[in-house]
């Protein structure tokens, strides 16, 4: 995977002397700046110098994200501290903590070319390697998306209910149900997201606490630590067409406990399907709503039931016939995850759906006590 657009190449060139790259071909297809972390002001020579090295990539915490390369004695990009990997291509990677004691984070933030498109869905892409020194392995990437960089004065994860809290509902993440425990080479990271429409930044980590983080071993008498190396990050344009029969999360709907009314000023994910039910008449809709685990079964299935009915109820208001859409409510039955912290319950309480040629079967699960 090569990424670099020509454009930036020559501004920064001929911009400041003082910044070096190595040769990639260019790919007019990726918004990100510097994708591949090759262009930088200084060799890293020590631990956390990021923000001192790299163009138009910062850390937006206090923790010391890492940047190696094989200009740098220090910080090789090869045989380095923790372990050893060549980069995927070109020269240069960084290196973040994905779970570490008392919930140690990093993160990195990547500035993007252009501001994103509203209700557009976008295809983000990076590689990962797990370094050989760290005993953990995680099963998933956050993914957050804003309009400014963020500055946030924690050397702890970026709880996901605040940033919601504050409006930023632009959150996702890429997973591996195994894992992404490869200490050899490169595992393509992918996600998907579709834009609220003031995007500028892309920044990458964890921003579960320990306590919500699945992990795996990979190894023993390492450090207790969940470390990698990453390289060559992409968010590019997917087109305008939802997989048919794919589940989908509402991400930038979120619910307060006993709530089911539909609150954001802005429904890029529900606006985009509505586009494409408009245009095909063909498809149909099934909505499922989820509660956390508080409460009793008989009151959140019906809470959930009032969730998916509130989305059903957007749908119409905009004018998606009744007949092509179906709902119902799975209370506490299915998790996304374990109910033991608010933030998990956060998750929990949501909103699916499935768009498909017909209904789909599960959709229309009643339970014995109805």
């Amino acid at each position: 995977m090569r990424n670099y657009t020509i454009q930036p190449a020559l501004c920064l060139l001929f911009a400041c002397s003082a910044i070096f790259l190595s040769g990639q071909e260019p790919d007019s297809e990726n918004l990100v700046i510097n994708p591949g972390f090759e262009y930088y002001y200084n060799c890293p020579e020590e631990s956390g110098s990021i923000a001192m090295s790299l163009e138009d990539i910062v850390a937006p915490t206090q923790g010391s994200t890492d940047y190696y390369n094989t200009c740098s004695h220090e910080m090789m990009a090869g045989g380095n501290f923790m372990g050893y990997q060549r980069p995927l291509e070109g020269d240069g990677y960084v290196g973040l903590y994905m779970f570490a004691p008392k919930d140690y984070r990093e993160y990195v933030t990547l500035k993007l070319q252009e501001t994103l498109i509203p209700g557009q869905r976008y295809e983000i892409r990076f590689f990962v390697s797990m370094a050989e020194k760290t005993e953990f392995a995680v099963s998933e990437f956050g993914i957050l998306f804003t309009d400014k960089p963020m500055d946030v004065q924690t050397r702890r994860n970026i709880p996901v209910n605040v940033l919601q809290k504050r409006g930023l509902n632009t959150y996702t993440t890429a997973g591996n149900p195994h894992y992404f425990t490869d200490k050899d080479g490169w595992t393509q990271v992918v996600g998907a997201y579709i834009a609220r429409g003031d995007e500028n930044f892309i920044t990458i980590g964890n921003f579960q606490s320990n306590a919500d983080t699945k992990l795996t071993k990979k190894g023993s008498n390492l450090k207790k630590a969940a470390y990698y190396y990453m390289d060559h990050v992409s968010v590019k344009k997917s087109g305008d067409i939802l997989l048919l029969d794919e589940l989908y999360v509402l991400g930038d709907l979120k619910f307060d406990v006993d709530g089911y009314s539909i609150k954001n000023k802005k429904h890029p994910q529900l606006d985009h399907l509505i586009q494409l039910m408009r245009r095909d008449k063909n498809l149909v809709v099934s909505v499922f709503g989820h509660t956390d685990a508080t409460g009793s079964d008989k009151y959140n299935r019906a809470l959930s039931n009032r969730r998916a009915q509130a989305v059903a109820a957007y749908l119409q208001s905009k004018g998606i016939s009744e007949k092509r859409i179906n709902w119902t409510g799975y209370g506490e039955l299915r998790p996304m995850a374990d109910n033991s912290s608010e933030n998990a319950r956060l998750q929990n309480r949501r909103v699916e759906f499935v768009v498909s040629k017909e209904y789909l079967e599960h959709a229309n699960l009643k339970f014995d006590d109805e």
